[in-house]
């Protein structure tokens, strides 16, 4: 019979960087429309909460989180990429809440979050 050996310490500190992963993808406070921009970007960049903006390879996506709200970042190229895949996950985002029916809840909220952000900019 084979023996499993564990070695806690190795187990401790994964389940540790899972927690701490987990904790990072939610925005204390953030609105619907701020947690599933957040959610989409972090299915293909690196994403973190700083407060209520969401940072991607250095750089800062404000409220309303479209493309003209994305500043900083030493890296013009790492810029124009978090544009180009935010306006690419809103497309998406958009186009899933058309395809839901203009009267499922789902769609009704994401909607008044995007306007609830956006009145928030103004």
């Amino acid at each position: 019979m084979a023996h499993c050996l564990l070695d806690l310490k190795k187990l401790e500190e994964r389940v540790e960087r899972e927690a701490n992963k987990f904790t990072n993808a939610l925005g204390a406070g953030a609105t619907e429309h701020a947690q599933a921009v957040f959610n989409a970007m972090a299915r293909t960049l690196d994403c973190e909460w700083d407060k209520e903006d969401i940072m991607c390879l250095g750089v800062r996506i404000s409220s309303p989180y479209v493309p003209e709200s994305c500043a900083g970042g030493n890296d013009p190229v790492a810029l124009e990429r978090v544009q180009k895949v935010l306006q690419g996950e809103l497309d998406k985002m958009k186009q899933m809440s058309i395809e839901g029916g203009s009267g499922s809840a789902s769609s009704f909220s994401l909607m008044t979050s995007m306007e609830e952000d956006e009145g928030r900019k103004m």
